[in-house]
């Protein structure tokens, strides 16, 4: 999808693109119209500080004004709209070239960052650093945020030789991430009644959560089975042997299974 602008005449005329093909255009000199096609919508507004514009398709919005521009042309990935964030150990061996936030840690050391995939059916497309050249990185985050938001997963509650329950979400494809999701979070801390967390994440597809001020028992129980979990070597992905500290949804500190 691409949008053009041509301001040869006094009336700017705008174009809209999908795959090498225009499907509708319109020229103005001032003020709000769509460009609209192939369930496709574009909402362009010109003013005097300059012109916004924002694609649409489905309930996914991009603002256009943030993304690339070259030659005149501002350009969407046809695939932007299923970014994901994937939860990644320190030393994965492509670290180095991935586009990425740390979460513990910093830049030179991480322990867990957060790397962005485009999402299929078949499988996962890491965004490289290079590829910042087409996407625009805040667009990355906020939609890899909000699709995380709103990916619905399943909880179960253990209460097994423990007198309070622990929250497993386990076998989705974001379960680990969903630490990342402070709505998922609070409704952890409601159905465990505690505004303190403990969680951890040791493989991929795995997320155990426990009221921090639960019995020793408790506590003690899910300690354990978290390091069965990263002890055990699965065919999961390993991702950390932290336990998350969480207050009211917000992360707020970690600890080493040792220390």
């Amino acid at each position: 999808v691409s949008v053009t602008g041509d301001s040869s005449s006094p009336k700017t005329k705008y174009s809209l693109y999908l795959e090498g093909s225009c499907i509708d255009h319109q020229e103005k000199l001032m003020g709000k119209f769509e460009l609209q096609g192939s369930g496709v919508k574009v909402k362009i507004r010109q003013g005097l500080l300059g012109t916004k514009m924002i694609a649409s398709e489905g309930s996914t919005e991009i603002k256009l004004s943030k993304l690339n521009k070259e030659a005149g042309r501002i350009r969407i990935h046809p695939e932007f709209s299923a970014v994901m964030p994937l939860l990644k150990p320190g030393d994965w061996q492509f670290a180095d070239l991935a586009f990425k936030d740390v979460l513990i840690g910093d830049e030179q050391n991480p322990d867990v960052f957060i790397s962005y995939s485009i999402n299929s059916d078949e499988n996962y497309r890491f965004i490289s650093k290079n590829d910042l050249n087409d996407f625009d990185s805040y667009e990355i985050q906020t939609l890899a945020k909000r699709n995380l938001c709103n990916h619905q997963v399943e909880y179960q509650l253990s209460t097994e030789h423990t007198p309070e329950p622990i929250m497993f979400v386990n076998g989705d494809d974001f379960s680990s991430e969903k630490i990342l999701d402070e709505n998922f979070m609070n409704q952890a801390h409601e159905i465990l009644k505690s505004k303190t967390l403990f969680a951890a994440i040791p493989r991929r597809q795995t997320l155990m959560i426990c009221n921090s001020q639960a019995s020793s028992k408790t506590t003690e129980l899910f300690v354990h089975m978290m390091q069965k979990v990263w002890n055990e070597g699965t065919n999961l992905a390993p991702i950390t042997d932290l336990i998350f500290q969480f207050f009211e949804g917000s992360l707020r500190g970690v600890q080493r299974i040792n220390e």
